[in-house]
């Protein structure tokens, strides 16, 4: 994501603490739209690394807030947790702040299940579909949290509108991953097969 071989459990910078730019950032910089889509949380280790810089993969809430500063045009996954504060259904923020507020005053459409995903037409989208990592394929329930290829499609109609210099996208299924390591194969199996329809 930065061309740079970074430090173990840290995100885009190199071990001697160097932050180095980012997919995301150069493409910004270049003028394009840009979006982060992945089945994990949205501030798991590769749509962090693609977008931001920070000491600790570990440090969800200063994950969310440098996403927040990035502000990418399209960000959908899980970890709805650390978007709201600790006394809200959910939340694990301890600093009080709701930072879908944030994103909702910054003129994104917020959503947060199927229908709504399907549902939205603007050009700038936060969906977070999970507390914490979205559900493998074998037991996501279809009203709540979308397919990765339904994902996909939104943020690529969101992009697509007002981009005059065009844009980039992160589409990741982490549950490919997970399953791996949890050696469960038929999980694994849907994931591939979810990302194919992607």
């Amino acid at each position: 994501s930065t061309g740079y071989k970074v430090a173990n459990g840290a995100v885009s910078i190199t071990p001697d603490g160097t932050p180095r730019q980012t997919v995301m950032q150069a493409a910004k910089a270049a003028g394009k739209r840009i979006g982060l889509v992945t089945t994990a949380t949205v501030y798991d280790a590769t749509p962090a690394a693609f977008g931001i810089n920070a000491k600790s993969r570990r440090d969800s809430q200063q994950l969310v807030d440098l996403l927040l500063a990035l502000e990418p045009d399209v960000l959908m996954g899980g970890g709805a947790d650390y978007f709201l504060p600790a006394c809200a259904p959910g939340g694990k923020r301890k600093d009080g702040k709701d930072i879908v507020a944030v994103f909702r005053a910054k003129g994104y459409g917020i959503v947060g299940n199927t229908a709504e995903l399907n549902a939205a037409r603007g050009t700038k989208l936060l969906g977070l579909f999970a507390d914490e990592d979205m559900d493998f394929e074998l037991d996501r329930d279809p009203v709540k949290e979308p397919t990765t290829a339904e994902m996909a499609r939104a943020a690529l109609d969101a992009l697509s509108r007002h981009n005059p210099n065009g844009f980039v996208l992160l589409v990741e299924n982490e549950n490919v991953d997970t399953a791996a390591h949890a050696n469960d194969a038929a999980s694994l199996m849907r994931a591939l097969w979810a990302f194919d329809d992607a």
